[in-house]
């Protein structure tokens, strides 16, 4: 993120964790976070909804 916002990264990552929140929140947010991790950006792994879910428990 500092490569690619070098004058704003650090406004930028404040904000992560609110997204990640909500997407937790909304059930239907985060299915479609699991789908797309299992089908694109982890697709060489198996990711439980159960394991992304602690993982992003985890994160704040």
């Amino acid at each position: 993120m500092q490569h690619c916002f070098p004058s704003s990264w650090k406004k930028l990552a404040s904000w992560v964790g609110g997204g990640l929140r909500e997407i937790l929140i909304s059930e239907e947010d985060f299915h479609e976070a699991h789908h797309t991790c299992i089908n694109d950006l982890l697709s060489s792994k198996l990711i439980s909804q159960e394991a992304l879910h602690i993982a992003g428990n985890g994160c704040w």
